[in-house]
């Protein structure tokens, strides 16, 4: 219990490091006052909703313009990039392990489509910004000599090569660059297991009945 304990107060916290919960709290406050009425509090809901896939689309939008316009931004982005990327495997393991850092909480995996469509978007949105993180940091060997970081295409198929298959498409070339690897191995051995879980969640298993004999 006390190492449970321990994981859901660090998911809780880091889980604050993101600006859309502190926008979702204060729906969350309207929410709950007591003379809401059932119409207006429903309104409210939606809008928890609304927030919620805006923002997700949003960073999917951020990530497809740091791959267009990679030349002109500051190298400072790919912490932005890593850090969103951590928010995005946090708030999913507090989903699925806790049931918390999402609107309807209390049931340890949701068993709605919306949660695993939103979690599919974000799989490809860490994707990108993977690809961008790969554009502007390491050394790579292709085509039998070694590069410095990747152009937007290479970063593009080594990002979701790992994404999809765990395996680079250009082997690193030293001891930094292969970290990055083994982080995103790391993050997509978990999130696909999140992807798993939720999937699970959605199936409606009985057993079946004994029949009399």
């Amino acid at each position: 219990m006390l190492i449970a304990q321990a994981f859901k107060f660090i998911i809780d916290k880091i889980y604050w490091t993101s600006p859309y919960r502190w926008l979702d709290e204060w729906l969350k406050h309207l929410e709950n006052r007591p003379k809401l009425s059932r119409k207006n509090w429903e309104k409210v809901r939606q809008r928890r909703y609304l927030l919620a896939e805006i923002y997700f689309i949003l960073w999917f939008g951020l990530a497809v313009l740091f791959l267009v316009f990679n030349q002109r931004l500051s190298v400072l982005l790919v912490y932005v990039s890593l850090l969103r990327i951590i928010g995005i495997l946090n708030k999913e393991l507090g989903v699925v392990l806790f049931g918390i850092c999402k609107i309807t909480e209390g049931k340890r995996v949701s068993s709605s489509g919306r949660v695993i469509s939103n979690a599919f978007l974000n799989y490809i949105t860490t994707g990108l910004l993977f690809a961008f993180v790969y554009s502007k940091f390491g050394l790579y060997q292709v085509n039998a000599t070694v590069t410095a970081s990747l152009t937007i295409q290479q970063a593009i198929i080594q990002s979701f090569s790992m994404h999809f298959t765990l395996s680079p498409a250009f082997v690193p070339a030293n001891t930094f660059s292969w970290i990055f690897i083994i982080g995103q191995s790391i993050f997509c051995f978990i999130f696909g297991t999140i992807i798993i879980s939720m999937f699970v969640s959605l199936l409606n298993l009985k057993p079946e009945q004994e029949k009399d004999k």
